[in-house]
């Protein structure tokens, strides 16, 4: 009966220890959370204001007809009949996971999305694989699927200047006709208890009529030319919708983080309660058994 209190005792006291480290560990998350956060929804108004401007210019100059920026849109057949068609699209995707575990399910779902994207799309086009974090590269690898780059995820004041040199990249591949798509994966933050994994495209940009652009109008002159404009602000609408995907990710990966660990430390403490009323019982087994052996042991030599 001690040896049974006794291990009671040894894990009721690793469970609560366990309780510390996850109850800090939750502390650190939401501190770390509030800040992303914070950087996530002051970049959106800017980020979303330049994606509008590339949409009003391309709706605005009669760019379908330009031969230099038409590789930039992406143009039903209806509309220019004559463009060609590949066989098979080439596709580079960037996909934004994180560089630590123990946050629950925010790798795993956002892979589950990536291979479902890759089910549907595997007739149609072939698809590289950018990795930005570490641990989405070997559950996308479990799944078979391959990474031809993996770059660690950043934080803090560096995270735009990490972001910079890899756009720059993709975006020349795209000039090149090295890549015919660049889409993003991402997990987009709506809220701290709502994260959704997101597959984004960049480029080519998508197609809309001019009735569907936010003021739209043909009403305005443009010092440069509309396809000068063009060509100077795509390549910054590139840099900017990946930084808004990694601060959303960043963002993200915090807040399930910080569940996850909250998660953790109420199971502790479930279990600690539980284990404490099984130790209660023990002793008290124990105790009862000592007294009736001492009782025994009177009544024999009375």
């Amino acid at each position: 009966m001690a040896f049974q209190t006794k291990g009671i005792k040894n894990r009721l006291k690793s469970i609560r220890n366990t309780k510390k480290i996850t109850r800090t560990m939750e502390l650190v998350s939401a501190a770390k959370m509030r800040r992303a956060v914070e950087a996530t929804t002051k970049t959106r108004p800017y980020t979303a204001h330049l994606w509008s401007i590339i949409n009003s210019l391309k709706v605005h100059a009669d760019l379908l007809e330009n031969h230099d920026l038409k590789k930039f849109f992406e143009i039903p057949a209806e509309v220019l009949p004559y463009q060609r068609h590949q066989k098979k699209i080439r596709t580079t995707m960037i996909l934004f996971s994180s560089n630590r575990g123990l946050c629950g399910g925010f790798n795993s779902h956002l892979v589950k999305k990536v291979a479902s994207y890759f089910r549907k799309r595997r007739s149609d086009e072939t698809i590289s694989v950018i990795g930005i974090g570490t641990k989405g590269v070997p559950l996308l690898g479990a799944r078979r699927i391959s990474t031809d780059f993996a770059y660690r995820k950043e934080e803090g004041p560096g995270a735009y200047q990490s972001i910079v040199p890899i756009a720059k990249e993709v975006y020349k591949k795209f000039l090149e006709g090295e890549t015919d798509k660049i889409i993003l994966a991402y997990t987009a933050y709506r809220s701290s208890s709502k994260q959704k994994p997101t597959i984004k495209q960049i480029l080519p940009l998508p197609y809309e009529k001019a009735t569907e652009v936010e003021g739209y109008s043909r009403n305005h002159l443009f010092e440069p030319s509309e396809e000068e404009l063009m060509q100077a602000l795509i390549p910054r609408v590139i840099e900017m919708q990946m930084f808004q995907a990694l601060l959303d990710s960043n963002a993200s990966e915090h807040c399930a983080r910080m569940v996850a660990m909250k998660n953790a430390k109420d199971a502790a403490t479930e279990m600690s309660d539980s284990l404490s009323l099984s130790y209660n019982r023990a002793r008290q087994a124990s105790i009862t058994q000592e007294i009736a052996e001492i009782s025994a042991g009177f009544a024999a030599i009375s």
